[in-house]
């Protein structure tokens, strides 16, 4: 055909393919437009002719449109994504999908629409399509959203905000204008409501009322309440100075731990209770930590420690919890690589962690890095408790905590700048370490006693400025505070000294002779220690033994005599047990993993600690844990300790005269 000759019927169809793409060209200035339900591309092509060719390339068999942009920023990272509609060709309505950002050039989301959305084949297909979306939503608009994934301060716009789930509160009030969202849906619950001068007095009075009922009426026990109420109004003080210390309460099931803790979890929302909690122990590690860093400068229970199953099972929840709050009080978060290789942030407990369960987390360390507290049947008023869960419920536990915030908040930079909280830890941790000096507290609970005292002196300041109490009233509460931390710092010496692994070690061994699981023998004649010791406390039975049998293996003679069942740790005479190092090491550890937990320090480390708390005895300054002592008539290097040490003493004076 002529370039310059075409016939009519040619002529028509060129011009009615080109009307509808010249025009979606002209007015948008892309190529791109949606012709019967589907997305196309028009190409703009020269025949031969120079003349311009418009042709419609469908690219798909559907239509799709971004509905919202959000970003979430949890302070660690922004995450972007697209909010995506689509329709096919068909008419037929596709899922609404979200897409991370940087996902959506690679399409691959199509498959979250189960194969029915279909990309047509063609060079550059997929990214026209891609560019397709975006051009025709952005003619279209949609709305872009800046989501505050955390809770606690922030400062936005130069002024310091504290995140909830219904939006901020400043020193003005309730700001609905920031956009927070908390992508797991339990935690919608942390909602504090809009702070109200008109009843904060007599809000704040229902919380005195609570310590009233500690001091005056022996509802609870003083150093429930005043220790509560402490650790409430710590918690948004942890962006002015970091919290280290956690909360542990133990206690057999049936005490009302749970509902006694919720009522604290309800300051920071009136919908806790003690089905709805933040945190459980049964989440992954990965989950709580998360779950912490979400929580910045809030209080966070995580509920029922109870470790269950088999040795190994025991022991992965017990790690769990050392992981959990080793971490808080390190202030780390274990690290993490993205798919590329580059680094992932690092989440890291922002909150004050407080938890409960039936068994207390092992570990000498650790427990010093908490603040352990343990209830008991009747310690708890119940008539206390439901009026209590009223009040927390009715929200007037979260309106106090809401005119809290709103009065903190213009002191923050202040605070900051002054270190006057730091300064206040530094000499309330001093004065503490005095006074506990010889309680056996751990080097860390004079610290940790400390610092939950800042919540309670920051609230006491709230009130006396609030007008629901006097100057006077403040100093008063103060003390009865300190007085309950000081009768729970007490308390620790002897959480801490369980978990001591000397004492731990030393009580592995007793366990071993007294089960049977390992036997002493007698230092002279190699065989069981008689006199002044008890074989049955050496390891030792008295029972049938097998002295001949024939040839094929059967008994011939059995005598009645003492008969050991375990392995050999060691040898004793009238006063020392000589224990052979390696052996009693490993039958120890065995006895710990079978119980569900483990010595934590290698064999050397472990005696060298004895040795240095005298519990081994030595002879030279400069010489080893392990002495030589001859054993019949052969020389070996063994562990001295004092007999009464393992085996106790039937005569109490005697072993306080050798200690």
């Amino acid at each position: 055909m002529d370039c310059h000759v075409i016939d009519n019927e040619e002529y028509l169809r060129r011009e009615a393919a080109a009307v509808t793409a010249i025009n979606a060209v002209n007015a948008s200035k892309h190529p791109y437009s949606v012709e019967q339900g589907r997305l196309t591309f028009t190409s703009v092509k020269h025949d031969k002719c120079e003349e311009i060719i418009y042709t419609p390339v469908p690219l798909s068999n559907f239509n799709a449109w971004i509905t919202q942009a959000i970003t979430y920023d949890d302070g660690a990272e922004q995450r972007k994504y697209f909010e995506i509609d689509g329709v096919l060709n068909t008419s037929a309505l596709l899922p609404h999908i979200v897409v991370r950002t940087e996902n959506f050039p690679r399409m691959e989301w199509l498959s979250e629409w189960d194969g029915r959305a279909v990309i047509n084949v063609g060079s550059y297909i997929k990214d026209h399509t891609r560019a397709a979306i975006q051009y025709l939503s952005n003619e279209k608009g949609y709305p872009i959203r800046y989501v505050y994934s955390h809770a606690g301060w922030r400062e936005i716009d130069g002024k310091w905000q504290y995140l909830h789930a219904g939006g901020a509160i400043n020193e003005y009030g309730l700001n609905v204008e920031i956009d927070v969202e908390f992508k797991d849906t339990r935690l919608a619950i942390f909602d504090l409501p809009k702070p109200s001068e008109e009843t904060r007095i007599e809000d704040v009075k229902t919380v005195i009322d609570v310590l009233d009922d500690a001091t005056i009426l022996s509802r609870i026990p003083e150093w429930c309440a005043y220790f509560d109420v402490a650790k409430v109004f710590r918690a948004p003080l942890n962006e002015v100075l970091p919290i280290t210390t956690s909360d542990f309460m133990a206690g057999k099931t049936g005490v009302r731990k749970t509902a006694y803790k919720a009522v604290w979890q309800s300051f920071y929302g009136a919908g806790f209770d003690a089905g709805t909690l933040p945190g459980n122990w049964s989440s992954t590690e990965n989950q709580i930590e998360r779950l912490l860093y979400i929580f910045k400068d809030a209080l966070c229970e995580i509920d029922d420690f109870k470790p269950q199953g088999n040795a190994t099972q025991v022991m992965r929840t017990h790690s769990k919890a050392d992981r959990v709050f080793r971490g808080h009080a390190n202030k780390q978060g274990r690290g993490r690589l993205r798919a590329n290789s580059d680094f992932a942030p690092t989440y890291y407990s922002r909150a004050f962690p407080s938890s409960s369960g039936e068994d207390v987390p092992t570990g000498q360390s650790l427990r010093g890095r908490m603040l352990i507290r343990e209830i008991q049947d009747g310690d708890i008023d119940l008539d206390w408790l439901t009026d209590a869960q009223e009040r927390a419920a009715s929200g007037v536990f979260a309106r106090v905590m809401s005119d809290f915030i709103m009065w903190l908040a213009p002191q923050i930079d202040a605070l900051k700048e002054s270190g006057a909280l730091k300064e206040r830890f530094i000499e309330k941790r001093n004065e503490y370490l005095e006074k506990l000096h010889d309680s056996g507290a751990h080097a860390q609970t004079p610290g940790a006693l400390a610092d939950v005292l800042i919540g309670f002196e920051m609230f006491m300041r709230f009130c006396v400025e609030s007008g629901a109490v006097d100057r006077e009233r403040a100093v008063e509460l103060t003390q009865a505070c300190e007085d309950a931390l000081l009768t729970i710092g007490s308390y620790q010496g002897s959480y801490i000294r369980s978990e001591e692994p000397t004492i731990q070690f030393i009580d592995f061994i007793a366990a071993l002779l007294s089960s049977g699981r390992s036997h002493l023998c007698d230092v002279m004649t190699g065989y069981v220690p008689l006199e002044p010791w008890k074989p049955n406390s050496l390891g030792w039975d008295y029972g049938r033994e097998l002295t001949q049998q024939d040839d094929e293996g059967y008994a011939t003679s059995v005598t009645q005599t003492w008969v050991h069942k375990g392995p050999c740790i060691g040898w004793i005479d009238d006063t020392m047990i000589y224990l052979e190092p390696s052996v009693a090491y490993a039958e120890a550890q065995k006895l710990a993993r079978d119980q569900g937990t483990g010595i934590p320090f290698s064999k050397g480390t472990l005696y060298k600690r004895m040795r240095e708390q005298g519990i081994l005895e030595v002879t030279d300054a400069d010489e080893g844990p392990a002495i030589q002592k001859k054993i019949q008539g052969k020389n070996k290097r063994l562990l001295w300790v004092y007999a009464f040490k393992i085996l106790g003493s039937e005569n109490e004076d005697e072993d306080e005269r050798r200690a």
